[in-house]
């Protein structure tokens, strides 16, 4: 059985839009501090005003490509796979904490409280392709802590902890949620999906290399690093040249 993504305890029902997106749901109010943990786009290109980081990790999670966009990194005709969350199986026993391979490795922002509340309604926006919000707790990376320092203290929680940041998830009941079948979940399908989709925040195969360069100094992720070696094939069995990333046309990553 597959990994479920997980249960979204503070879920906005939000009415649908074209291509599966919703408009800005009101708000409910946020309490500074506020800490917003990112694991996909929000860890290498936030534009979001912050006064702190953290780099850690939230378990148990695993890091997916089985979110479609077509607001973003695909079309409503042509979507594009962006990340989201899974959790463990239903009935499956319980991740020892220890256990590296339910750690999604990311990055937590702290909100400067007066516009927290703002803030919050662009990325409500942002993240309108599928996703709700939801709570995590943020584990410092090693030789991190917990973000006190000068940008001020965490959501809550002890040394290397972080608790009560939000997260946004997809979940299986949103209607971008593309990890239910064999064939959805299939990496080399995946990439060749990545390998062509292109959407208003640009092609699809810049947000999945970008993620894969962030996460290296985070240990790096073997589901983002499969679908950047099927990517590299792909390339190379159509004549591509050179080694490592270059930019191609139309802002495209050219992989040798």
């Amino acid at each position: 059985m597959p990994p479920r993504p997980p249960p979204d305890a503070t879920r906005t029902p939000l009415p649908p839009v074209a291509g599966g997106g919703s408009p800005p749901p009101t708000l409910p109010p946020v309490t500074p501090p506020v800490w917003l943990f990112g694991y996909g786009s929000l860890i290498w290109r936030p534009a979001i005003p912050h006064t702190a980081t953290l780099d850690g990790y939230i378990t148990p999670y695993r890091r997916a490509f089985y979110q479609a966009s077509t607001d973003h990194r695909g079309t409503p005709d042509a979507p594009g796979r962006v990340v989201t969350l899974l959790s463990p199986p239903e009935g499956a026993p319980p991740v020892a904490a220890e256990d590296p391979s339910w750690r999604v490795y990311g990055r937590a922002f702290r909100l400067p409280d007066a516009d927290a509340q703002a803030i919050m309604a662009d990325v409500d926006v942002r993240e309108q392709g599928g996703y709700t919000r939801t709570l995590v707790t943020v584990h410092a990376a090693a030789g991190g802590d917990d973000g006190g320092g000068d940008g001020g203290g965490g959501g809550g929680g002890g040394k290397g902890r972080l608790e009560g940041a939000i997260c946004y998830v997809g979940d299986a009941a949103n209607p971008m949620f593309r990890g239910g079948t064999p064939a959805e979940r299939d990496d080399a399908a995946i990439a060749a999906i990545i390998d062509t989709a292109v959407g208003p925040s640009g092609p699809n195969d810049v947000y999945l290399v970008r993620l894969h360069e962030a996460l290296a100094s985070m240990g790096g992720d073997p589901h983002v690093a499969a679908l950047v070696a099927h990517l590299r094939r792909r390339r190379a069995a159509r004549g591509g040249t050179g080694g490592g990333r270059r930019w191609g046309g139309r802002g495209r990553v050219r992989l040798g």
